[in-house]
């Protein structure tokens, strides 16, 4: 206010007091290498500063080493406040490796999410965790820990397969086993280990990556029952990067054709293995038995039995159960059963010598004895028949035939090997005729033996009463020739007979009441 002239002048300012900033950043830190911490001096108005003695001026200050750190934080009015901080960083754990530990039954690889290792379901993997630089197993739990170790999916899923852990010892390092479930097949794994320095508390993590894969799918089929000696060729479905046989083959087919029980254990390209195991039974076949091998007679028939079977095959084409031969040779049977199963027998058949049933007669005694000779007089056994009924065992007999007429001798010998044989032959024996020649000459009876018909041919020397009678074995009379008186001269008579098989006759001639009887053959249908 001006006095002098009473005039007034007014004047105003605006004074701003800012609190004086307090920086407080805490007390000295220990941190781990590598492990960030946030400086911060406190709170204050966003119109504050700040430099730090790097040369940053944010709020905050982020710092993963040793160093003394200080900050200024400034008021607008220029009031400002500092404060220091120690911070000691330590180094983290370093030489800690998850290594490959034992038993480890799978491929260990990289570890990596790209090159994981394999380990196939069923099996067991154990990884060795070993102690960081400068400390000892003997050491654990006093100067470094494991304070975790896991294993778990990529979203943290724990696998169903055991997992067992095993500190370290003064004599060996600590691992972690885990046998691989079928619940885990087709899934990605991460092995954990967090091991942590007690003097320092500045932990590390190291990890690696587990694949659990499937086994291979094998399956060699339902077992078999076939027949023997079938070749079967065994194989699994799938392709496979090793095959291994029971026989120590390594094909992917094995020809088998003996029973029993054969394996294949396969390896797929991730080191995985299963196998399989069928059996090969045989269906049991009956083989046929033909027997031992013979000697037959000729003419023997020998029937051969294949027995049971549902189809025959015999070496003579025959499709049946049995067969009948008579000749020498080797014969074979092929079987077939129920199941398709074949069997087989042979046996040779061998052809004994014939014995000589042959013979020689002679005609005596007014041609009516006969001496019969074996040609062969060697055999064990003779049998002679006469023709006239009379039989004789001996070696050559002789024997006298009573009626005239053609007799049928039959020689049958068996041999010191047990054959037979028989010859047949006709003989013709003119006894005396009780006719005197007076009467009748050039009496004959053509042909005799006879098929059916025969002639009769005589000569009467005079007129003469003739009866001609023809009888069968039996003494029936089957026909009458001539009856009553029949000029001097020659005559010539029928002698008609009809049989199918072979047949004895007898002719009885009467002239003038003098008799004689010719005996007759007819070989019938032979």
């Amino acid at each position: 206010m001006d006095a002098i002239y009473g005039v007034w002048t007014i004047d105003t300012i605006k004074i701003t007091v800012y609190p004086t900033p307090i920086a407080n950043l805490g007390a000295d830190q220990k941190i781990c290498s590598g492990v960030n911490t946030i400086l911060n001096p406190g709170t204050f108005p966003a119109s504050y500063t700040y430099l730090w003695n790097t040369g940053d001026t944010s709020s905050t200050l982020t710092v993963s080493t040793s160093g003394t750190y200080i900050v200024s934080v400034t008021a607008p009015a220029g009031c400002y406040d500092a404060d220091t901080v120690k911070i000691t960083a330590s180094n983290q754990p370093k030489g800690v490796y998850i290594i490959k530990g034992s038993p480890y039954n799978g491929q260990y690889n990289s570890g990596t999410a790209t090159a994981p290792d394999n380990v196939c379901v069923g099996n067991t993997v154990t990884y060795e965790i070993t102690p960081p630089s400068g400390h000892t197993n003997a050491k654990f739990g006093i100067t470094w820990n494991i304070p975790l170790a896991v294993v778990a999916t990529i979203n943290g899923n724990t696998p169903a397969g055991n997992v067992t852990v095993t500190p370290p010892s003064a004599i060996g390092n600590g691992s972690l086993s885990y046998a691989a479930n079928a619940a885990d097949a087709d899934s990605l794994y991460i092995i954990t280990t967090t091991v942590i320095d007690s003097i320092t508390a500045c932990d590390t993590s190291v990890m690696r990556y587990i694949s659990v894969n499937s086994l291979p799918s094998v399956n060699l089929g339902s077992d078999q029952t076939v027949c023997p000696n079938t070749q079967v060729y065994l194989s699994s479905s799938g392709s496979f990067a090793q095959y291994k046989w029971s026989d120590g083959s390594t094909s992917n087919m094995l020809g088998i054709s003996a029973p029993g029980d054969y394996w294949l254990k396969v390896t797929d390209n991730k080191g995985c293995t299963n196998n399989d195991t069928i059996t090969i039974n045989n269906h049991t076949v009956t083989n046929p038995n033909l027997g031992p091998d013979k000697n037959i007679c000729p003419n023997d028939k020998v029937l051969l039995d294949g027995g049971n079977a549902n189809a025959y095959l015999w070496s003579t084409n025959a499709s049946t159960a049995k067969i009948t031969i008579s000749t020498a040779g080797t014969y074979w049977l092929k079987t077939t059963d129920a199941n398709g199963c074949f069997a087989a027998d042979s046996i040779d058949v061998n052809l004994l010598p014939t014995p000589d049933a042959s013979f020689t007669y002679n005609i005596t005694n007014g041609k009516s004895a006969v001496q019969f000779t074996a040609t062969n007089t060697t055999h064990n056994k003779y049998t002679w028949t006469l023709g006239d009924g009379g039989n004789s065992a001996q070696i050559s007999p002789a024997h006298t035939y009573t009626l005239t007429g053609a007799y049928i001798v039959k020689l049958v010998v068996t041999g010191t090997n047990g054959c037979s044989d028989s010859s047949t032959q006709t003989i013709n024996v003119n006894t005396a005729i009780n006719m005197p020649n007076a009467l009748v000459n050039e009496l004959t009876v053509f042909p005799n033996p006879y098929n059916h018909e025969a002639s009769l041919n005589f000569n009467l020397i005079k007129n003469a009463v003739v009866n001609i009678e023809l009888y069968d074995i039996y003494g029936r009379k089957i026909n009458t020739l001539a009856n009553g008186q029949l000029a001097e001269g020659k005559h010539q008579m029928q002698i008609a007979t009809n049989n199918s098989a072979q047949a004895v006759y007898m002719l009885r001639i009467t002239i003038n009441g003098q008799s004689t009887v010719i005996r007759l053959i007819d070989l019938g249908n032979n």
